[in-house]
């Protein structure tokens, strides 16, 4: 997924559309978080399409705090009850300064998203049946996890 290619300066004022990599990693840009939102979007409709029942920020329980960028809806029919399937997106740079430095992800292609999705699955057990969340790690330079390729298998 390409950065717009409008003319984007970073907030910083450092670098241009040019210098794609300065601007996925300067926290002033925000462009990571955009990219995460476009690639939520993505899938919202592609679940909307593939006639699934999908909505957006949902609460992962009642009493949490924490929410699923999106939430698949199915029932069970053999049990007569609604089953929610959670699902985090996570877009991260192995290209960073900070996860080149911690954890040399930037040798290993899918190390840095093996990295977030371990951090994510820690972060919603205690909340969550694990059969029931999915993080979807994309990295900048598109590489993707296995549950990605599952979701799109499997729903759409």
């Amino acid at each position: 997924m390409k950065l717009p290619a409008n003319g984007i300066k970073c907030a910083c004022g450092q670098a241009s559309a040019d210098d794609e990599l300065h601007i996925l990693n300067c926290h002033l840009g925000n462009q990571i978080i955009h990219r995460h939102n476009a690639v939520v979007q993505v899938f919202m409709d592609l679940l909307q399409s593939a006639g699934q029942t999908a909505t957006s920020e949902e609460r992962v329980t009642e009493a949490s705090p924490l929410r699923s960028d999106f939430t698949i809806k199915r029932n069970d029919h053999l049990n007569s009850r609604q089953q929610h399937q959670h699902y985090d997106v996570i877009v991260v740079n192995p290209a960073s300064s900070t996860y080149i430095k911690e954890n040399k992800t930037h040798l290993v292609t899918g190390a840095a998203a093996l990295r977030a999705h371990n951090m994510k699955i820690r972060k919603y057990a205690q909340l969550i049946n694990k059969d029931d969340f999915h993080p979807m790690v994309f990295e900048t330079l598109g590489y993707w996890t296995e549950e990605v390729t599952k979701l799109i298998n499997n729903c759409c």
